[in-house]
């Protein structure tokens, strides 16, 4: 029975081979978790694509009411100036939408909303003066609603 037992136990090499191993991991693993930390970008997703301090152009170019928003498009008198303006109400049932512009086949992202205050986006002006938005539920991941615009 003892030589059975021996024969199971670990041997001087065995023991040294055994050591550096584990000596090994114990460096690479936190050095591991150290580099993944470092790894991860900044957060930035929860900033919005908006100016701080950005306040309503004039004139109301055109406006849209849906029971948990409304959407404005805003310009300057000159007509130079164009803007996005999204106010959530406080019964907002949509807690986070991107708001895209549509061009042809293309979407050009404007910003992204939160529940409910206004939000201001500043827009390009369209030379066929057609302005056509697409709001993106983030959470349910699907669109919820089609915004036109014709000046």
């Amino acid at each position: 029975m003892d030589e059975h037992k021996k024969e199971k136990s670990m041997t001087k090499p065995l023991r040294s081979i055994h050591l550096r191993a584990w000596s090994l991991l114990a460096l690479l693993v936190p050095a591991g978790i150290l580099s993944a930390y470092l790894a991860v970008p900044q957060k930035s997703a929860s900033q919005l694509l908006q100016h701080e301090h950005t306040t309503a152009l004039p004139v109301l170019a055109g406006n849209v009411e849906r029971n948990d928003y409304t959407v404005s498009l805003r310009c300057s008198a000159e007509k130079n100036q164009y803007q996005l303006q999204w106010t959530g109400h406080a019964t907002n049932t949509i807690p986070s939408l991107l708001i895209y512009r549509l061009r042809g086949t293309e979407a050009e992202i404007i910003g992204r909303t939160g529940p409910a205050g206004s939000y201001f986006f500043p827009l390009e002006k369209d030379s066929l003066n057609t302005y056509c938005f697409t709001l993106y539920d983030i959470i349910h991941r699907q669109v919820t609603d089609t915004i036109k615009f014709n000046r």
